[in-house]
């Protein structure tokens, strides 16, 4: 069974037995660029030495603060260095 919604606990007890359902409940944290960027973040505060291997993230405008205070705090570099960004319309 191919769903894209929440499934109900009565619709998998009509499946039979050899169905099989392609959803689980809450894919849409993983799923979604917003929900994910934001579940890594967390994990990293909790463990930075574990989740150290991706982009610092912000979702703006609601990080705003954030992702400035970030960047004021680690925004010294040498003059040769170059900073970029990637910015994604969501």
């Amino acid at each position: 069974m191919w769903t894209d919604h929440h499934v109900e606990l009565q619709e998998l007890f009509r499946l039979s037995i050899q169905q099989k359902i392609s959803h689980f409940p809450g894919i849409y944290v993983l799923a979604n660029k917003n929900f994910l960027g934001r579940s890594l973040m967390k994990m990293n505060r909790v463990f930075p030495a574990i989740y150290d291997y991706f982009p610092h993230t912000w979702s703006l405008p609601s990080e705003l603060g954030e992702f400035i205070r970030f960047h004021s705090q680690f925004g010294q570099h040498r003059q040769d260095e170059v900073r970029s960004f990637h910015c994604q319309h969501i």
